[in-house]
Order: C-alpha cells, then sequence, then structure tokens
C-alpha cells in the first residue's frame, strides 16, 4: 500500500480544507482505508499515524467520526488513543 512505500500518514492537505489522509478518509466513509489508516504502524518505528492531528479547520479524527454518525470507527479511534 502507499503506507508501506512511504507516503505520511500525518500529511496536512495544503488547499482550503487541509483534510489529514485519516480525516479525508472518514469524511468519505471509506471505512477501511480509515481502519487501516488509524491502526497502521511503520515497520521500522519511524512514525506512526498521529491520531489526534487536527485538520486545517481544527477538527481532529474522533471529532470528526463522531459527527458523521461513525461509531465502529469511533471505537477503533478510541481503542488506539485518539481524543476529542
Amino acid at each position: 500500500t502507499q503506507l508501506e512505500s512511504g507516503t505520511d500518514p500525518n500529511f496536512i492537505d495544503p488547499d482550503e480544507q487541509g483534510e489529514t489522509p485519516l480525516t479525508l478518509a472518514l469524511e468519505l466513509r471509506a471505512h477501511l482505508i480509515a481502519e487501516r489508516i488509524a491502526t497502521w504502524k511503520d515497520p521500522l518505528e519511524i512514525t506512526t499515524t498521529d491520531l489526534n492531528l487536527a485538520n486545517q479547520a481544527g477538527i481532529r479524527p474522533l471529532s470528526k467520526a463522531k459527527s458523521l454518525d461513525l461509531p465502529d470507527l469511533v471505537t477503533i479511534l478510541k481503542s488506539h488513543g485518539a481524543k476529542e
């Protein structure tokens, strides 16, 4: 996948929404992609997904998942340490 090939899971898109890969996956309701990004661990332990990284609007992934009524992803995010 792109994560294994070096894509930064904490990249903030410089457009006006400024979404992270995780907040964008949540917005698109791409459950499997959001789960993969949220639980991804770099095999070299150089980086992992920051589950508390807000988009440019200041919205964190857990808040976005709650506002979009995605309870399964709320549970996954909480179980991995996400905060509102």
